[in-house]
């Protein structure tokens, strides 16, 4: 583990994509009608140049006060920690070795800011089975604990697990803010005692492509972004689907979770290759 931690860098010319924020009388209207740990390589790639969070500047009007309110958690769980998966070490904290790992990186993307923008992270990997939603679950709540507004986003819509490993339900997913056009707050659950908000997914989603794509999807993050610190994603393997290409396109930056022993040099490399080279003009 102590060897854990590596940055690398890598910048590209395209920021990421945004939409502006929708007209807030027509949602209303339209809302009216619809009413353990195993030892792991980082990898952390930035993925855009710095950037500025395009609504900064147009926060006129009141419209600070009106994107908080479509984005306040709906209701906030207490963690049962017989059902929360073992090797979240940042909520057991039964594993101080591993759990201060995970401060380190914690502390390394909080520096990160200081020089570019690190707001959106996607948290992905080569391949599935090499933890890479532990990894993300982790983080959220060392950077909680650092005093960090936190929300993570279920985007791995074929096979999502963050609710499950927190062992939690939720009657409203992503999924279903999406097609009902719900505020998205309607979706997102405060987690304590960790401290951060989870906007998950309930089940698997056939439509993901028309969903990440989506000029609502990109509406609902830039809502979000006024209230966070960080927005962490949970993406599908780099080498399954496609979606993670498109995520990709939508955050500051990329921390590739490798498993050892399961994801060779060049199966790694191939990975990387296929983020760079859809992301470049």
């Amino acid at each position: 583990m102590e060897k854990m931690l590596e940055i690398v860098t890598s910048k590209v010319t395209e920021p990421r994509r945004t939409k502006p924020f929708r007209d807030e009388a027509r949602s209303q209207e339209e809302g009216r009608q619809s009413q353990s740990l195993e030892k792991l390589d980082f990898k952390y790639y930035a993925l855009s140049p710095s950037g500025v969070n395009k609504l900064e500047g147009r926060d006129t009007n009141g419209l600070r006060a009106r994107r908080e309110a479509l984005a306040q958690p709906s209701r906030e769980v207490s963690l049962n920690l017989f059902h929360v998966a073992p090797n979240l070490v940042t909520l057991h904290e039964h594993d101080l070795r591993a759990s201060e790992q995970y401060d380190m990186l914690a502390l390394r993307l909080i520096s990160g800011t200081a020089e570019r923008l690190f707001k959106r992270v996607l948290i992905t990997s080569a391949q599935k089975g090499e933890g890479r939603t532990s990894v993300l679950l982790n983080l959220a709540g060392a950077l909680s604990k650092a005093g960090k507004k936190v929300l993570v986003v279920d985007t791995d819509l074929v096979r999502p697990s963050v609710i499950r490993l927190l062992g939690i339900e939720s009657q409203i997913g992503l999924a279903e803010a999406y097609k009902r056009d719900l505020p998205p707050g309607s979706a997102i659950v405060k987690v304590m005692p960790g401290g951060f908000h989870v906007l998950p997914t309930r089940e698997r989603i056939d439509n993901a492509v028309e969903i990440i794509t989506s000029p609502a999807f990109q509406e609902m993050l830039e809502i979000l972004d006024p209230g966070y610190d960080f927005i962490l994603f949970d993406s599908p393997p780099l080498m399954e689907r496609a979606d993670c290409s498109m995520l990709i396109k939508l955050v500051d930056t990329a921390l590739i979770v490798i498993r050892q022993g399961k994801t060779g040099t060049s199966q790694m490399a191939k990975a990387i290759g296929v983020v760079l080279n859809r992301i470049a003009n």
